[in-house]
């Protein structure tokens, strides 16, 4: 056999252990997005910039959610906080455990208030779903400008899924609740075509040019650009899931 085919059908193995090893990583979607609903600072587009969502195929039929503030701590026009969140369902069963290792930041369930501050305001409603055992949301701890999701911090949030769904059945219904004028007929909990997913967030400090110490509050609206994550991304996939082991 000549070294050039050897050289190839080295090659060729080398591209399928890679395909093999890619297909078996932890599968990551980032969401950067965010649509406002209740604007009271006056710099939407500013605060939604710095926020981020990945969602991460957790194993064991479950979900991570993190929410990441990718926002300088050294400036101080960006040293707003995530201080809830909150989930109107379609493909979970509850909130399995919150990750508070990020120093920082400390949340438990459920949150005050109970729905997203404006969410009544958005066609669908934007309800809240679970209840008093398994409610879909969290918010900061007392004081909450200390314990909420700062600069250069994140929040992790585990959910279950319910018997038979999978993780794509998480990322399809995320973008289904993006498009309600596709998906939705009508009625309050019914009207939804097929499952939906709606995630939401609610801001406060942030220092804008209406005032100081504004709260805003923000539903994710993704778009195209889910990435599966490759032999660079196994080392952060992994810190992400260690946190819960």
């Amino acid at each position: 056999m000549s070294s050039i085919l050897k050289r190839l059908m080295n090659y060729r193995i080398i591209a399928l252990i890679f395909v093999v090893t890619l297909s078996t990583t932890a599968r990551a979607d980032l969401f950067e997005s965010w649509g406002v609903v209740e604007n009271n600072s006056g710099m939407p587009g500013v605060v939604a910039s710095k926020l981020t969502l990945s969602v991460t195929d957790a194993g064991n039929d479950q979900v991570l959610f993190t929410f990441n503030h990718i926002g300088d701590p050294s400036d101080p026009d960006l040293d707003f906080y995530i201080a809830d969140v909150y989930f109107d369902d379609g493909a979970l069963i509850g909130i399995a455990s919150i990750d508070n290792s990020d120093a920082g930041v400390s949340f438990s369930h459920t949150a005050s208030p109970g729905n997203l501050p404006g969410g009544n305001t958005v066609t669908p409603a934007f309800v809240t779903s679970g209840d008093d055992k398994h409610h879909f949301s969290a918010d900061a701890d007392s004081p909450v400008a200390d314990n909420g999701v700062g600069p250069s911090e994140s929040l992790g949030v585990i959910f279950d899924l319910l018997d038979g769904k999978t993780f794509n059945d998480v990322i399809n219904t995320i973008y289904v609740g993006f498009d309600p004028t596709t998906y939705y007929g009508g009625g309050t909990y019914d009207g939804w075509k097929v499952p939906s997913l709606r995630i939401g967030m609610h801001v406060q400090g942030i220092d804008g040019p209406w005032e100081d110490d504004a709260s805003d509050t923000y539903i994710l609206t993704p778009v195209p650009g889910a990435f599966l994550l490759g032999m660079l991304g196994m080392g952060v996939a992994g810190m992400k899931l260690r946190k819960y082991a």
